[in-house]
């Protein structure tokens, strides 16, 4: 079955740059609440974002996307300087069945995932994005973001 997407419409934007540094705690660099019932059964919310670290003392810095509490995606920077991502959140024929998938562009090449989430979007949902850092040097950067909601028919 063929689905046609009727739009797209944007959401939530905002494209200042949000940092964490001075410690390793998972900090929220920005967040949003989605409306209850704003995502028909069939539709979906595409997240694009593009991040970047400073004072590289290596380990791991990583961008987390939560959806209603549980993070569903990271963007994980390991050694790479710069990334780009996007997280396509789904219903699946239910207001309360979600199919995640997305990609991360990094400097050593593409990562892709897919998992899958049950949370009630027929209630409001907050997607909370966070930054944390392994070594408390490190600069973890959101540069910019920007949400739709893509409507399917």
């Amino acid at each position: 079955l063929l689905h046609i997407h009727k739009y797209e419409r944007l959401y939530y934007s905002y494209g200042a740059n949000l940092s964490h540094t001075g410690d390793t705690n998972e900090t929220e660099l920005t967040s949003f609440v989605l409306s209850g019932n704003t995502l028909g059964v069939n539709d979906a919310l595409r997240i694009n974002l593009t991040g970047t670290i400073t004072n590289d003392n290596g380990g791991t810095r990583t961008i987390n996307v939560k959806f209603g509490g549980t993070t569903v995606w990271a963007l994980n920077f390991g050694s790479d300087n710069n990334a780009l991502g996007e997280i396509l959140i789904q219903n699946r024929n239910s207001l309360a069945s979600q199919y995640i998938s997305g990609y991360q562009i990094l400097e050593v090449g593409i990562l892709r995932i897919a998992s899958t989430s049950s949370i009630d979007t027929s209630s409001n949902v907050t997607i909370q994005i966070t930054g944390q850092v392994n070594q408390a040097l490190d600069i973890v950067n959101l540069q910019r973001i920007t949400v739709e909601i893509v409507r399917v028919i």
